[in-house]
């Protein structure tokens, strides 16, 4: 089972029941261009009382009562809830993405030069990880408007690539020569 938040700048947030040996909860970082990237697994500490408080609202706004909707919800979790009546869960807020990556970060042991991952971060790694590989790729996922703008955020991180293509060249050009 999972449950995907939308987060802010056209991100989601995706949090999936692991398999039930472990116990635990993963959480992925999904792009609106699709690619994802899993953050870490930790305890299941989730708790959504918001997807509770969302299954509420859009239920009433559906016509249901009070009694049905309260009843429904004392049989399952808010999750399940959402999930089963195709309830958009509410979006999560920049300060919940800090909280969640934090709570994450503390239950797994990730310590980030004293500081737990925060969003931009891994968004940063996401698309350093990307514009390795695809310059154009990383300027959509990111949502640059220009390449340029991508470039210029990330070009410093892709200088040991650039040199060894580089090197790659002129040794094909020197064989060339000595032919």
């Amino acid at each position: 089972m999972a449950v995907t938040v939308p987060a802010v700048n056209g991100n989601c947030v995706t949090i999936s029941q692991t398999p039930p040996t472990s116990g635990g909860t993963a959480a992925t970082v999904r792009t609106a261009a699709g690619p994802s990237v899993p953050l870490v697994t930790t305890t299941n500490r989730w708790s959504a009382p918001s997807l509770r408080q969302a299954a509420r609202d859009r239920l009433a706004a559906r016509g249901w009562d009070t009694d049905e909707i309260e009843a429904t919800l004392d049989e399952r979790t808010g999750r399940e809830v959402v999930r089963e009546y195709e309830i958009v869960p509410p979006a999560l807020t920049t300060n919940g993405a800090r909280n969640l990556l934090q709570r994450l970060c503390d239950d797994a042991g990730i310590d980030i030069d004293g500081e737990y991952l925060k969003p931009h971060g891994g968004r940063r790694g996401l698309g350093s990880e990307i514009y390795e590989q695809d310059a154009e790729l990383a300027q959509e996922t990111l949502r640059h408007q220009s390449v340029e703008t991508t470039h210029a955020a990330y070009r410093d991180r892709n200088v040991a690539a650039q040199r060894d293509r580089i090197e790659a060249a002129l040794s094909r050009d020197e064989d060339s020569d000595d032919s």
